[in-house]
């Protein structure tokens, strides 16, 4: 099981939001003299968030966290299903 959900390349233009991060669309074009010979030179400070690099949630703690979700408890109550 490996899922990518942040790429090394999406990193350079994150801003962490405290929670998540928020990636712009990429609009580079193709000109690659501006990334090679005149871009910055210093390595992100952030790495490729996957599987493999952060916490995995067993069942009952992605219950709860679904749980935490007011329109899933609606949801639930609408169908009588007892949470």
């Amino acid at each position: 099981m490996y899922e990518t959900l942040l790429t090394n390349e999406e990193c350079a233009g994150a801003i962490d939001m405290g929670q998540f991060y928020r990636v712009p669309c990429d609009k580079r074009g193709l000109n690659y003299d501006k990334f090679f010979k005149h871009g910055d030179i210093k390595r992100n400070p952030l790495t490729e968030f996957n599987s493999s690099n952060t916490e995995l949630l067993d069942v009952e703690q992605v219950k709860q966290k679904l749980l935490s979700l007011q329109y899933i408890r609606d949801e639930l109550d609408k169908a009588g299903i007892a949470y």
